[in-house]
């Protein structure tokens, strides 16, 4: 007898050892580890409480389920808007801690990150389509800093704004800092833009796309000497965006904002999500709200009988392949095309250190928004062009709609 409650005393203690031991490495060594490990278990729960408006397509609860799955993104809008004008949303997840806050709403607020560059491209498309600049248009006329003065790169002169639209002006972010993004320091755009008198760029301008957040900050600016009004603030009031409940970020959490999840990112962390310059990505990354104010908006613009979102030079579409993703990019948007004899679709996504999203407009002009709350897990087998496939393949599918 004794001998048996000596052993129970040794797996008592041992288990209480082992419990403590874990508490401790996962809290104070692997806080991330802990929570990807209990991940299974939370996402079943957010499956669970998916909630979707009355007679929204079976795809889009499903979509959420794949996203949760494969994404890995608790807290998820998704909006869609079909072809002749009807809204459907779907959510899940909760606003804060999960299960022990609000469920996530279709009204609940994320950051929609490169998404915002829909909007900026859209503004410069609609002082095109006003007369007020042109495609064309050599980006330095704008900016008397630069106008008429010797720079260290002679090729930046023939950036127009066709090229900032398009992604082809000559910044590379993976060759050069996209200092819109820089830590610790203020960025040279908007505020100092002859800093561009001694800056040499990547690759010849119009030669091919590559993804910089320099192009659209310019856009911003250009935004403003046109206009004569602070980029916000024009913005602000020719979307109507608070109508939208749509606001720009200052590097605080909004009470109606959702809490980000950090657990799928291995360099980031909450401490850096705000520490942005924030005036600085206003138009390249400085907006919020939900999936479906940002839908509505994307819905307006598609309305455009001249120049929108969705088009694209005459000599990038023959320069780009359509076939592969994130290849053509328009002035707003990508451009796929699986095969000539599949229908084309336009994508623009967006990420934060813990947020994802993406924006979709199909050749019936449908309108998909999808917002996350947190980073992507790039695990080495992940596919880059997931949710872009994912949804192509799914919205047109015809038994699905």
């Amino acid at each position: 007898m004794f001998k048996i409650f000596k052993m129970k005393d040794i797996v008592f203690i041992l288990l209480f050892i082992f419990i403590i031991g874990a508490t401790a490495h996962f809290t104070l060594i692997d806080r991330i580890g802990f929570w990807r490990l209990v991940y299974p278990l939370q996402a079943q729960i957010a499956v669970w409480n998916i909630n979707c408006s009355a007679n929204a397509p079976k795809w889009m609860p499903k979509s959420l389920k794949y996203i949760i799955k494969n994404q890995k993104n608790l807290s998820n809008q998704i909006a869609y808007i079909d072809s002749s004008g009807h809204q459907f949303y779907c959510q899940s997840g909760w606003e804060k801690t999960t299960v022990f806050s609000n469920k996530a709403s279709e009204n609940t607020r994320f950051r929609y990150a490169s998404m915002t560059k829909i909007i900026t491209n859209n503004a410069i498309l609609d002082l095109i389509n006003n007369g007020k600049i042109k495609l064309d248009d050599p980006m330095v006329n704008f900016f008397d800093e630069l106008n008429g003065k010797n720079l260290k790169d002679e090729r930046i002169k023939k950036i127009t704004i066709s090229d900032l639209l398009q992604q082809r002006s000559g910044f590379d972010r993976l060759k050069s800092e996209d200092v819109i993004f820089a830590m610790n320091k203020t960025p040279w755009c908007p505020s100092q833009l002859s800093t561009l008198l001694k800056l040499k760029l990547d690759f010849e301008p119009n030669d091919h796309y590559a993804y910089d957040n320099r192009n659209t900050c310019l856009l911003g600016a250009v935004i403003e000497r046109v206009t004569q009004q602070p980029y916000r603030a024009f913005i602000q009031k020719t979307y109507s965006l608070a109508k939208y409940n749509i606001k720009f970020v200052d590097g605080i959490y909004y009470p109606d904002e959702v809490r980000y999840d950090f657990r799928n990112n291995d360099f980031w962390t909450e401490s850096d999500d705000n520490s942005f310059n924030f005036q600085s990505i206003s138009s390249s990354a400085g907006l919020s709200g939900s999936a479906k104010s940002l839908a509505l908006l994307i819905h307006s613009m598609l309305q455009r009988e001249h120049l929108n979102i969705l088009d694209i030079a005459e000599d990038n579409l023959k320069k780009c392949h359509i076939t592969q993703f994130k290849s053509c990019n328009g002035y707003a948007m990508w451009q796929y095309q699986k095969d000539s004899s599949a229908s084309r679709m336009y994508f623009r996504n967006g990420g934060f250190p813990a947020a994802t999203s993406l924006a979709m407009v199909t050749a019936k002009s449908e309108v998909v928004v999808w917002v996350g709350n947190g980073a992507t897990r790039y695990d080495k087998d992940y596919d880059e062009n997931l949710l872009e496939k994912y949804f192509y393949q799914t919205l047109n599918d015809q038994s699905l709609k």
